[in-house]
């Protein structure tokens, strides 16, 4: 009987299992350890840290996202304070509506207790830039105290599709909230 190895996606790293990861992992623990450690502060504190990684495709910046979360989600005194939402590569936004979505379902799905599938029908009906600073209120107030870890992949590209006044309207959110 052989022993089967366990599978490394190649071009999507979050598919696979993170002690693997971890395990391949090469040349690059400090910075691992500095960003885990500013974002832990981040989500703890009033302090709050972005972080922007850049690097050609196949450079290793989901796997190394991939292991800061997993890492952060690992950290029992950020159990109570910290919700993670996922933004992946192949998420495409073409407006705000699409980041109020794409973060809304993330958490519904993540944590289904505190953030159900019931925002959709309140906002039927309103345009689309409406809808979205609906949403994005709404999963403000039900997260309460804590904090997201918001990650977003390519983000040129959310840029791009967001076009110069959705981008306006996301910073104004961000710098708010």
């Amino acid at each position: 009987l052989m022993k089967r190895q366990p599978a490394i996606s190649a071009y999507t790293p979050s598919n696979t299992d993170r002690e693997v990861l971890k395990r391949i992992f090469v040349q690059r623990e400090r910075l691992l350890d500095k960003i885990v450690e500013r974002l832990a502060r981040s989500m703890s504190t009033d302090d709050k840290y972005h972080v922007l990684l850049i690097g050609p495709r196949g450079s290793g910046k989901t796997h190394l996202i991939t292991l800061v979360e997993y890492a952060l989600s690992h950290r029992q005194e950020l159990s109570d304070t910290m919700r993670v939402a996922w933004l992946g590569e192949d998420d495409t936004f073409t407006g705000l509506i699409d980041i109020a979505l794409g973060i809304a379902d993330q958490l519904a799905a993540e944590y289904p207790d505190e953030f159900a599938t019931d925002y959709r029908a309140s906002v039927r009906g309103l345009n689309a830039d409406d809808a979205a600073e609906s949403i994005l209120k709404s999963i403000v107030e039900r997260l309460g105290n804590r904090n997201i870890l918001l990650i977003m992949e390519n983000l040129d590209g959310v840029f791009d599709g967001l076009g110069d006044m959705g981008r306006k309207k996301w910073r104004a959110f961000l710098q708010e909230y």
